[in-house]
C-alpha cells in the first residue's frame, strides 16, 4: 500500500524508513495511507495517531494495535 501510494519501490520500504524524511510523504500523504489502511481493514485510527507515524514501524505497530483491540483509540 505504501509503495503504490507513494510511488517508491517496495525494497526502500523497511521498517526503520522514515514515512517523510526516507519515503517522500507529506503530512496529506500520510492523512491518506491511514484513510486506506482503516478502508481496507476496517478499523478506526485517531488524528493523534496519525500525527504520531513516524517510520513504516509506527504504522505496523499503530495497525496491529487497532487490529487485536480495535475498542482502544490512538
Amino acid at each position: 500500500m505504501l509503495a503504490e501510494h507513494l510511488g517508491v519501490d517496495r525494497q526502500r520500504i523497511t521498517e526503520q524508513a522514515g514515512i517523510i524524511d526516507d519515503l517522500g510523504a507529506d503530512s496529506l500523504d500520510l492523512v491518506e495511507i491511514a484513510m486506506a489502511v482503516e478502508e481496507a481493514l476496517g478499523i478506526s485510527i485517531s488524528d493523534s495517531a496519525v500525527e504520531k507515524i513516524v517510520t513504516v514501524r509506527n504504522l505496523i505497530e499503530l495497525v496491529w494495535r487497532r487490529c487485536t483491540s480495535p475498542k482502544s483509540q490512538g
